[in-house]
């Protein structure tokens, strides 16, 4: 069961706000705004402990998730990225290669 109260949300609304304004650009760290959500409480998780094969506490919230909650989400994170990267790269190909074209009939 995972019960907050009005403190610890204060708490963690105040602890994200201050690690966006500190700046770091450390990439293994993801920004506050990307933090995955706790599938029970929809409060920002920042840590997951393991304490058995098929259950972990989540932290700050304390709620039970499954073991594998932060690595599942950052991945699925980062395959975004990525394909939003090559559709980008692309479109830009594009372009250049019509440029060539108009160029070559010239």
């Amino acid at each position: 069961m995972c019960e907050q109260s009005d403190a610890d949300d204060d708490t963690t609304t105040t602890t994200a706000t201050a690690t966006a304004s500190d700046g770091n650009t450390n990439a293994d760290t993801d920004p506050p705004d990307t933090l995955t959500p706790c599938p029970r409480c929809q409060t920002p998780v920042t840590t997951v402990s393991a304490i058995g094969p098929t259950d972990a506490i989540a932290g700050p919230c304390g709620c039970r998730v499954a073991p594998g909650l932060l690595a599942r989400k950052r991945e699925e994170r980062r395959k975004r990225r990525n394909r939003r990267e090559r559709r980008h790269n692309r479109s830009q190909q594009d372009q250049h290669n019509q440029h060539d074209q108009r160029d070559q009939r010239d």
